[in-house]
């Protein structure tokens, strides 16, 4: 028997498709960094959690900014208590990028050249 031809079950049109950015939050997470100054032990963030202005200001070498955004204000108001001179704190900032791969100068958001 020849019939109607079946249809199939009604098709809702999607809209444009959208990047959700907050999924990526849950997305596998890296290993924080932490280092002993004055008998206190420091996290810093996996680099892959690191919020864009922080690793911008990391990146360009404003030091005092990507340690407040990374450390947050509690254990930034402990570093800061320390004297570090210039040598340390770049030992430490290699330390860092080398635990994150990265070689000093080169972030996970910047594009190659």
């Amino acid at each position: 028997m020849a019939g109607k031809p079946r249809t199939s079950p009604r098709t809702v049109k999607a809209g444009p498709a959208v990047f959700d950015v907050d999924a990526l939050a849950k997305e596998a997470k890296g290993e924080p960094f932490r280092f002993k100054l004055g008998g206190t032990v420091f996290k810093l963030p996996p680099s892959n959690e690191l919020d864009w202005q922080d690793a911008q200001d990391l990146e360009q070498g404003n030091l005092t900014s990507a340690f407040r955004g990374m450390l947050g204000d509690k254990q930034y108001e402990k570093f800061v208590a320390h004297r570090l001179d210039i040598a340390r704190l770049q030992k430490l900032v290699t330390a860092y990028m080398a635990h994150q791969g990265l070689e000093p100068g080169e972030s996970e958001a910047s594009p190659s050249s």
